[in-house]
Parts: structure tokens; sequence; C-alpha cells
């Protein structure tokens, strides 16, 4: 999500197509994956030092899912993933056909930014 100069809307999802034509065309490197695995564990950590937040969590995770895994079992299966697997998925999730767009502000016209998508 971003919030944008309405004059520059058309640069702003530009710019964030070109973005993820770079990630899925690039090689991901490990320090990068790594930064992003403590990041993520970093802010599961933080958000379960409420205890509201951890009803939450629990709640959620046995509503959606069907099954309830801790912290830990977490951070096992962030561990797990490898760059090869986020090269496979940003090649599987960013092409145009998958992109959505959701703009809101005055815009009437759909066809500008139709043409964006066809980069």
């Amino acid at each position: 999500q971003a919030g944008v100069d309405l004059a520059r809307i058309e640069d702003c999802v530009k710019v964030i197509l070109e973005e993820l034509a770079k990630v899925s065309s690039s090689k991901i490197e490990e320090d990068e994956l790594n930064k992003a695995k403590q990041y993520i564990k970093g802010r599961i950590t933080l958000e379960l030092e409420d205890t509201r937040s951890v009803a939450w969590n629990f709640g959620s995770q046995e509503l959606l899912e069907k099954i309830i895994r801790t912290p830990e079992e977490i951070f096992k299966e962030i561990d797990k993933v490898t760059t090869a697997d986020l090269q496979k998925l940003s090649q599987d999730l960013f092409v145009n056909n998958k992109l959505n767009l959701a703009v809101i502000g005055p815009f009437k016209e759909e066809s500008k930014f139709e043409r964006i998508f066809k980069l």
C-alpha cells in the first residue's frame, strides 16, 4: 500500500510494478533473507507480549487453520524457507495476470491504469 500525491499515482504504480519484476527476476541474497526472517520473528515476538494478542493469535489459528502452533514451531517453519523457495514463489506470484490494484481517490478513468499493467 502507498499514500501518494494524486499527480504522481501513475508513476507510483509503475515503480511498484518495476520493483515486483526485479524481485521475480533477480537472485535473492542469503543475508537479505536472513534479515527478513529475523525481522518477522522479532515482530511475532513483540506482538505476543500482550495477552490479548496471544489470545487473538491462538484463536485465529484455531478458527482458520484448525491447528495451534507455538511461536517456536512457527519460527522453525520460517527458518526452513530458502532463497530458492522465494524465487520460485515470486516467479509464480508477481506476474501481471495475477496482480490486483485498488486505487482509492478521484479517478474515473480505468484505462490509464490498465495501460500501466501492460508494461
